[in-house]
């Protein structure tokens, strides 16, 4: 009867110990889970939060420029060889950009199309000669300027938002001995793989794989100043309308 007995408390301690040791597994096992997934989603939605404030903040800058003065056009243009994996840049000399290597362009003229004034830019800028049906519309790129936007050297005004349309030109097809450094460019071949992106506008690295790689794209970056890209926002697009937009 006492073996009985002391076997009967023995089962009753032990089973009372395992009791209590899942218990307190489970429970500890349960909140950590629990724990971890309010965490998660916690951070979760503060990311989301702080995106959207982001692109809230984004649209305030877009519409406090808007406000202040109207969007500066301006043309770009690229040359390609994409059989060589080549890119045609030109370092600008002189002018808003000074010290960069960028594609070929500017403002328009009176009465210019976008088109028109591409083509004119880069015959002034690298001495190549091309046809209007060679330059290609890939996008379309608002930049503004928080601080050291362009300045009109007749006006001294100050544009902080500049919308630029960014062309493309399939260099094997053009005539490149007439290739030649103008009083604002020199213009020099790069492979694809040695860009030299260091020494160009922050934004580049951003958009240049989408022309890279013939797509056509559109969006805005925020600049602080010409060295510092607060906020972007890029994407590709089906296509990019090619109308002529007159100033």
């Amino acid at each position: 009867f006492f073996f009985f007995f002391f076997f009967l408390f023995f089962f009753f301690i032990f089973f009372l110990f395992f009791y209590l040791f899942y218990f307190f597994f489970f429970f500890f096992v349960s909140f950590f889970l629990y724990f971890s997934f309010f965490i998660f989603f916690f951070f979760q939605a503060e990311d989301g939060i702080r995106d959207a404030q982001e692109s809230r903040g984004l649209g305030d800058v877009y519409k406090r420029q808007m406000s202040q003065s109207p969007a500066k056009l301006l043309t770009l243009v690229m040359v390609l060889r994409r059989q060589e994996r080549q890119i045609l840049l030109g370092m600008k000399k002189r002018g808003f950009g000074e010290g960069k290597w960028n594609g070929f362009g500017g403002k328009l003229e009176a009465g210019e199309s976008c088109i028109e004034c591409a083509r004119r830019e880069l015959m002034e800028e690298s001495g190549l000669d091309v046809g209007v049906d060679q330059l290609h519309l890939r996008g379309k790129l608002d930049f503004i300027m928080e601080s050291d936007g362009m300045i009109n050297k007749e006006t001294g005004q100050v544009s902080s938002l500049l919308r630029v349309h960014v062309y493309s030109v399939d260099g094997s097809q053009v005539d490149c001995g007439s290739l030649c450094e103008s009083d604002e460019m020199r213009p020099e071949w790069f492979e694809w793989d040695a860009i030299p992106f260091p020494d160009m506008w922050p934004d580049d690295p951003i958009w240049f794989p989408l022309l890279l790689d013939g797509k056509a794209f559109t969006g805005h970056v925020v600049f602080a100043d010409k060295s510092t890209v607060v906020s972007h926002e890029i994407e590709e697009v089906p296509g990019v309308e090619l109308s002529l937009i007159h100033i």
